[in-house]
């Protein structure tokens, strides 16, 4: 199951992953332990990509599918209305 965020509440651009995933679990009332289950990324991992640690392309495309978000604007590096431009 995936989430589609449609508005973000957030500025993400020029943001580091740990934040930008950090905005999306507080807006979406989620924990790393519901991000872990949904996505099937261990907590572990979750919790060490809240810490700054970056992921794997595998897991990065793995959120990126759950939260409908182009892996530019989860790495901080567009907006969603530049994406979409």
């Amino acid at each position: 199951m995936y989430r589609v965020i449609k508005q973000y509440d957030i500025n993400y651009k020029h943001m580091e992953l740990k934040d930008v995933l950090s905005g999306l679990l507080e807006s979406l009332g989620m924990t790393a332990e519901d991000l872990s289950v949904a996505t099937g990324i261990s907590r572990n991992m979750i919790r060490s990509y809240l810490k700054g640690k970056l992921p794997t392309v595998e897991n990065l495309f793995m959120l990126s599918e759950y939260f409908a978000i182009p892996m530019d604007v989860l790495y901080g590096r567009v907006t969603k209305e530049e994406y979409t431009t």
